[in-house]
This record gives C-alpha cells, structure tokens and sequence, in this order.
C-alpha cells in the first residue's frame, strides 16, 4: 500500500479523508459487514468533528459591526431630528412641551451619543430605551407621532447588540478548534491502524469487496494529496518572496 502522508493533511482535509471513507464503507458494507464496529467509530469522529467544527467557525464581525454602528447612528440621528422639529412646530403649539420632556430625557442620557464608541454608545442607548419604554413615554411619543422613528432606532440598537452576543460566541468557540485538531488525529490513527489490514486483505484475502474499497479510498487520498501539496507549496512559495 502506498504511504499516505496524514502529516500533511490539515484539518479539514482530515475531515474529508474520513468523510469519504465513511461514505465508501457505507456502501460496501453489506459485502464487508465485519467492519461495521470500524465503520460506526469512524462515523462517531467524523461527526464530532463535524459539530466541532461547525462551532468554530467565525466570520469577521468588524465589517458587519461597523455597519451596525452606522445604522444605530442614522436611526439615532433621525428620531433626534424629527423630535427637535417638534420643538418648534406652529401646527400644534402643544406638541412642544410634550417633545420638550423627551429632550429632556435624551440629553440626560447622552445627547450626542453618536460620538461615543460602538460599545458605549449601546450601553447609553440601551439606558435610554429603558427609560423611554415606560408606558408614559410610550404614550408621548405616540401623540408626537414619532414612535415609528424610535422604533426603527431601537431596533438598530438591538442588532449591534446581537451582532456583538455573536461574535463573543464566535471568540469562545475558538477551543473548538483544538477539539476538532485532537478528533483529526484519532481519525489519522484509526485509519492508519485499518488501512494495511484492509490493503493485505485486498492482495490475498478471497473478498474483492476489499480491492474496490482500497482502490476507491487511494484514488481519494491522491486527490487530497495534491491539495495538500499544493497548498504547501503554496505557502512555501510565498515565505521566500517575503524573504526575498
């Protein structure tokens, strides 16, 4: 059998390698029903692995934070407007007092909170939703029609919130990766245990099952192994230009 070369396999070409044989036992096992316990333990670390490895998996969040933060600051900015409008209007006079109470409110909190930082700014914005979800307050941005507006800006907040809740979960799930590296190595085991029984059986033993199940699992090790080799290659290219 030819030696295959886990050591340059990284970790989710592992993860294919046992993708794949997994899939190819499946297939065959009828005709090679002495190797379901092989079978159910590679299925068992490959869909640890999965579960792993679906955890660990983050996106930048710095992008999707920054948009955030400028939605936050255009909805803020366009219900402090409307409310400033009222402050003024000769439509209804009585409006101003009512829009002169939820000034009052705002600038206690934080009248330019768009200056802050992001996680400042969600903490002031997040103390005066509070106090502005009262049900009076409620009430007087009703009756100044600009509860839509607050709404749309709360609803903001809330998102950057939620984008921020992500990406500590995506930081934490960062352990996840050494689980998923400690799964990929006992696969390599396993299968550097089964492989040679099955490559002898396949030469001399009477089941052609284990020929075509050899011949299948090489053909896929060679593809993976040219993606390995040509991302180090890779890799090893681009360390000598930044040498050079």
């Amino acid at each position: 059998m030819k030696t295959i070369p886990f050591s340059l396999f990284n970790l989710h070409e592992r993860y294919l390698l046992l993708q794949m044989v997994e899939q190819m036992l499946e297939s065959r096992i009828e005709a090679l029903t002495e190797l379901a316990p092989i079978l159910q333990s590679i299925r068992s670390i490959r869909k640890e692995m999965e579960q792993a490895l679906h955890v660990s998996r983050s996106s930048d969040f710095s992008a999707r934070i920054q948009d955030g933060d400028q939605e936050q600051d255009d909805g803020f900015l366009c219900f402090r407007m409307v409310l400033e409008s009222l402050l003024y209007t000769i439509i209804d006079k009585e409006l101003r007092v009512k829009a002169a109470q939820i000034e009052t409110i705002i600038r206690r909190h934080g009248w330019s909170m768009v200056r802050l930082g992001v996680k400042k700014q969600i903490a002031v914005s997040s103390s005066l939703i509070t106090e502005l979800s009262e049900a009076d307050n409620q009430q007087v941005l009703t009756d100044l029609g600009i509860l839509p507006q607050y709404n749309a800006w709360k609803a903001a907040v809330e998102a950057v919130k939620e984008l921020y809740v992500q990406k500590a979960e995506a930081e934490s799930a960062k352990e996840d990766v050494t689980a998923a590296t400690e799964l990929g190595k006992q696969g390599v085991e396993l299968l550097e245990k089964v492989l040679p029984g099955w490559a002898y059986q396949s030469e001399f033993g009477d089941n052609k099952a284990y020929g075509d199940l050899m011949n299948a699992i090489m053909e896929s090790v060679e593809e993976i192994e040219v993606q390995a080799r040509g991302r180090v290659s890779r890799r090893k290219a681009s360390k000598e230009e930044e040498q050079n």
